[in-house]
């Protein structure tokens, strides 16, 4: 495109463009001149009325280098999201003087470069006649010595010694890893790795894989971590296991998929919902965890922002970051707080949730499946969300209710050994799961976990069947005391006296009856 005389706008991380600036400009075959402050500095003190701040020196390069270049010369600017980013309607009294320079000079070439994170104004963009958006790594590449096609990526970024010591180096298998990552973020990551494991003995290619699912975690601009949580670790629901598992092995790239066919297969995304307490989230975790990805987590309200426009750059951000730290999976939890259905109504609120809905459907008809990322909803309203996005070919619907007898048996099995009880008598859980029907799982955990801290902090004595079943007691009569006051707050006073009581005859119970006996000399 350059060296046909047109401007080119190319949208990549920062990390890259110090790398990529020059070379493009030199093979191009143009001449070309950088805008740098060392161009527009002053000779002499400086004008209070110009401001001598970075920006403003960069600006003035700008309009420097653009109004002096000659005919075919490239104007490279590194960084013109930070001289004139915004919106449209946001425009700062420099940007437009920016904007309304580089259309008076429309025959200059510019080679320009922005961060996907970062907004520039739609009427500055089109001023390029070419838009190049480098988002992931291409699987294979051309080699500039030798002229060499079909090179694999894991192949010229890694080096002889690097492979050496990494036994079973699988190229392939390292570009499903890191194709999100950019290339210098790769060589970063491989030489943490490679340092920190070069006298270990033994060191395979999983050890690769795994610090640098560490290194991606921990130098993300959002909080991704490293699930800890496996399918193994969350009891019964073999359905939604199996389902999950396939879904999975399409997205890790099965041998068993055609590779021509496993872009129509791939997923996009799952939404679980069911009662609160079921383990939605222990299952994301535990999709990211057999991925061999990272998870990130996000509160669905946590999206919503009061100013125009940021909602929707929160979600782009998210989806780009999942990309760059492919695999990936991103958990919305309270998904219906930014998935509404969409209304026609004209409030302020109703236009910002239609335009995080319609966000959400950009980014995730742009999926690749070179990048593997999942998105999960979690929700206990699925009726909420809107229809577009339960299409089978955006969300799949998974239910995720309440665990039957044998599930709740497993999870029972499951915190009791999490719980040091793992000695626990089979007839024992066998109650224990008869004990808690219509319970989650995270009340059946709480059990143990009471059971522990009880153990710890008070007696010294090992749980026994009595004290689990006192405990089961507890929740028991808890839940039904929270049913009583929510069934008080949605009857009708006329209907009150029909609700059961607690303990009538207690004499400092509004509810006791005029002339009972609650106590001794008490009427």
């Amino acid at each position: 495109y350059l060296e046909s005389g047109l401007s080119v706008l190319v949208q990549c991380e920062k990390l890259l463009v110090e790398h990529l600036a020059r070379v493009m400009a030199v093979r191009s075959g143009k001449k070309y001149r950088k805008v740098e402050i060392a161009a527009a500095e002053p000779s002499g003190p400086p004008d209070p009325m110009r401001g001598g701040n970075r920006r403003s020196l960069l600006i003035e390069a700008l309009q420097q280098a653009v109004t002096e270049a000659i005919d075919g010369q490239i104007v490279v600017v590194p960084h013109l999201d930070l001289l004139a980013g915004g919106s449209d309607a946001t425009l700062t009294s420099e940007a437009r003087d920016l904007t309304d320079l580089l259309y008076e000079r429309s025959g200059c070439i510019i080679l320009g470069f922005t961060d996907p994170s970062l907004t520039v104004p739609d009427v500055l963009a089109k001023r390029f006649a070419v838009r190049v958006s480098m988002d992931i790594l291409p699987r294979a590449i051309t080699t500039p010595a030798s002229g060499k096609t079909g090179v694999k990526i894991g192949t010229t970024l890694v080096t002889r010694e690097e492979v050496a010591l990494f036994a079973g180096f699988d190229a392939d298998r390292l570009y499903q890893n890191v194709a999100g990552m950019n290339a210098v973020r790769l060589r970063n990551g491989i030489r943490f790795a490679y340092h920190k494991h070069r006298e270990t003995p033994d060191t395979t290619f999983e050890t690769l894989l795994d610090e640098l699912r560490l290194f991606k975690a921990s130098t993300s601009a959002d909080a991704f971590a490293v699930p800890d949580t496996t399918f193994d670790d969350i009891g019964g629901y073999a359905e939604v296991k199996a389902e999950l598992q396939a879904a999975i092995e399409i997205v890790n790239g099965s041998d068993r998929i055609p590779e021509d066919e496993r872009a129509h297969l791939v997923p996009r995304g799952f939404i679980f919902y069911g009662p609160p307490g079921t383990g939605k989230t222990l299952f994301a975790k535990a999709v990211a965890a057999a991925m061999g990805g990272n998870i990130l987590v996000v509160s669905g309200p946590e999206i919503t922002d009061k100013y125009v426009g940021e909602s929707e750059r929160k979600v782009r951000d998210i989806f780009a970051q999942a990309r760059n730290n492919a695999p990936a999976v991103v958990v919305f939890d309270e998904f219906d707080a930014i998935a509404a259905q969409r209304t026609g109504r004209d409030d302020g609120g109703s236009r910002a949730g239609n335009a995080i809905v319609a966000q959400l459907l950009t980014e995730l008809d742009g999926f690749r499946p070179a990048t593997p990322v999942l998105i999960i909803g979690t929700t206990n309203r699925i009726d909420l969300i809107d229809k577009a996005l339960l299409r089978p070919s955006r969300f799949r619907e998974i239910g995720i209710g309440l665990p039957r007898l044998e599930a709740r048996r497993q999870i029972a099995a499951s915190h009791a050994k999490r719980s040091t009880y793992d000695d626990l008598s089979p007839a024992l859980l066998d109650r224990l799961a008869e004990a808690t029907d219509g319970m989650n799982g995270d009340e059946i955990g709480n059990i143990f976990r009471q059971a522990r801290r009880d153990e710890l902090l008070g007696s010294g004595e090992r749980p026994d069947a009595y004290t689990f079943g006192t405990l089961v007691g507890k929740i028991l009569a808890t839940r039904q005391e929270l049913d009583i006051q929510t069934a008080r707050r949605t009857v009708r006073p006329a209907d009150d006296e029909r609700l059961p009581r607690r303990n009538p005859g207690r004499p400092d119970d509004p509810a006791a009856p005029r002339g009972t006996t609650g106590g001794p000399g008490r009427r």
